[in-house]
């Protein structure tokens, strides 16, 4: 697994130096590294697919600890693990680490459990794409704007029933199904930041995927910088900062294992203290989304829907394994008979399972489409446990009395002396 691990990071370098982002330089081979890459316009689907390619590699490289692709780009560099941050939380599940920067780039990653959320709530509110949801959780947030998303997603989604009035977010409710017709849920949005005085406010443009992955049970949420021409806000007013970020949300016993990971380079005049400042910024985020999330009016409605799918889940998989077993039976037989008893069994298979958990193919957007498997090309599972993990989450284990299904390779990482 880890040579698996370092090939995903191995090939995203490759990418990375044919297209002048690694050169030997400090900077990391992420598509975050400056220049960033021009997308010409929200329609350039083959150009925003080869950046995402890179996006995806990139975001396991960071979130599966051992940095692959920095531990082939980067010369004179040592290994050691993330370290913490002098923060205690005061509920004990939130963990905030940090590494030494490469070049002006700056690392974070965080843990944190939320007890009884499902990540839509997450996605549906701390990553709302409506501008009044998002500032709650974020206060320094002054300007959001969706540019586009990707076209080749149906529309049926966003007007359910048929309304006229975009529905925001209602695509995080079929991210399994999407995940399973292979259809990218991409977006490219504009943020804009304030900074404490007198240091300049920061923007970004970012293309942003979310993704589910079926055989973990894990939403995930990434994005990075780009250069879209198309869009007024090419040119910054303030400082466009670089980023690469993403969530990852793992579904245990219906509480969510959070992991999020950035690397940024804020560009420009950016002095100590708004380093220190973005950590501790960082953290009173963190816990004010906690205590915002376990008061959001839509939290029991999406573990009601949670419930209701697993159910669903259960029963077309009872009912697919019973039609296998019953089809074995009736092979057999028909093989003893030689087919005399095909016409009494009407075949004996059993009702295919339904692509939809808890509503009818009739207000299912998806219904209908294909549904060919999918392969998440950086869904990894690792065979050893990282001693640093463990402790970040023996709290948690302790409340939730189960064993935490994620499993880490040990946490390497690169210092750049």
């Amino acid at each position: 697994m880890l040579k698996f691990v370092s090939s995903v990071g191995d090939a995203a370098y490759s990418t990375a130096s044919k297209s002048g982002l690694a050169d030997g330089s400090n900077d990391p081979p992420y598509p975050c590294a400056l220049p960033f890459t021009v997308i010409p316009s929200v329609n350039d689907c083959d150009a925003i697919e080869g950046v995402l390619e890179h996006l995806r590699a990139s975001f396991a490289d960071m979130q599966h600890g051992e940095l692959a692709m920095l531990n082939s780009g980067l010369r004179d560099k040592k290994r050691c693990g993330w370290s913490k941050v002098d923060y205690k939380d005061p509920e004990g599940y939130l963990h905030l680490l940090s590494r030494p920067p490469v070049g002006p780039y700056i690392f974070a990653r965080a843990t944190m459990t939320l007890m009884n959320v499902h990540p839509v709530t997450i996605l549906n509110n701390m990553m709302s794409q409506d501008m009044n949801v998002r500032r709650r959780y974020s206060a320094n947030l002054v300007g959001y704007e969706l540019l586009g998303r990707n076209p080749k997603m149906p529309s049926a989604i966003f007007h359910p029933n048929g309304q006229k009035e975009e529905k925001l977010g209602n695509d995080n409710y079929y991210l399994e199904e999407l995940a399973r017709q292979q259809i990218s849920d991409w977006h490219i949005e504009y943020n804009h930041y304030d900074a404490p005085p007198p240091v300049s406010g920061r923007d970004f443009i970012c293309l942003v995927e979310k993704r589910y992955i079926p055989e973990e049970e894990t939403y995930c949420i990434y994005g990075t910088s780009i250069d879209l021409v198309d869009t007024p806000y090419r040119k910054s007013k303030v400082v466009r900062g670089a980023v690469l970020f993403g969530w990852e949300y793992t579904v245990v016993n219906g509480n969510t294992l959070c992991t999020y990971v950035s690397c940024m380079n804020p560009n420009g005049w950016a002095p100590t203290f708004l380093v220190s400042w973005m950590k501790t910024a960082t953290a009173k985020e963190f816990t004010g989304a906690r205590r915002l999330l376990y008061n959001e009016a839509d939290r029991e409605s999406v573990m009601r829907w949670y419930a209701e799918r697993q159910q669903a889940k259960q029963a077309a998989a009872a009912a697919a394994a019973g039609g296998a077993k019953k089809k074995t039976v009736v092979s057999a037989f028909l093989k003893k008979t030689g087919g005399a008893a095909a016409a009494a069994t009407g075949g004996g298979t059993a009702a295919a399972a339904p692509g939809r958990y808890s509503e009818s193919e009739d207000d299912n957007p998806l219904a209908g489409r294909s549904t060919s498997a999918y392969s998440h090309a950086t869904s990894l599972e690792f065979e050893t446990d990282s001693e640093l993990d463990r402790q970040m989450t023996e709290e948690v284990e302790e409340v939730m009395q189960h064993e935490d299904r994620r499993q880490y390779v040990e946490e390497d990482l690169i210092i750049i002396e």
